[in-house]
């Protein structure tokens, strides 16, 4: 019989939900609000967060992919595509269409604040996501949660330097 609650006991847990899910949440509340709501401008930021860190794994540890699709059941190829559609495209699309002239570092914020937070009830304090993803190095895990919290601390600016490159500014949602 297949196990509808969480894995690591008997009601899920913080440890069950990978940041991505939670991420993409925003994202629905985002849309649903509109791009210029904040909700929106929390997911932008987030989805940046997500792309640094998790794009970052394999230059810390070269076979975290390959271990994170075997510990998913997945070939290689798809969960690269996964990471594709549930990582690049979310961060591309809350940079394109956020209202640039809205974001701001209160969103940076609030997105560094619930990740950090999530990591600290997923991990139980220790900030090391072994168990939800694959096992790393302790200083591997550090590093990818200063570049998740530094980019979603710096995605309000990013967004300000894509607009003064001339990105036009996101229409009213």
């Amino acid at each position: 019989m297949p196990r509808l609650l969480g894995k690591h006991g008997m009601w899920p847990t913080w440890r069950d939900v990978h940041f991505t899910y939670i991420m993409l949440a925003w994202c629905a509340a985002g849309v649903r609000a509109g791009v210029r709501s904040e909700a929106f401008c929390v997911f932008a930021c987030l989805a940046g967060g997500c792309l640094a860190s998790f794009g970052a794994a394999p230059l810390f540890d070269r076979s975290a992919n390959a271990r994170m699709a075997r510990r998913l059941r997945v070939s290689l190829a798809l969960y690269y595509g996964g990471h594709v559609a549930l990582h690049v495209l979310p961060a591309v699309a809350g940079l394109a269409l956020v209202d640039r002239g809205r974001v701001g570092a209160r969103h940076g914020a609030a997105a560094a604040l619930l990740h950090g937070g999530w990591g600290l009830l997923a991990s139980g304090g220790t900030m090391n996501l072994d168990e939800v993803y694959v096992p790393m190095q302790p200083r591997h895990w550090r590093c990818m949660w200063l570049l998740a919290i530094g980019a979603e601390l710096a995605w309000p600016a990013l967004c300000q330097i894509t607009g003064v490159l001339g990105a036009a500014p996101a229409a009213d949602g």
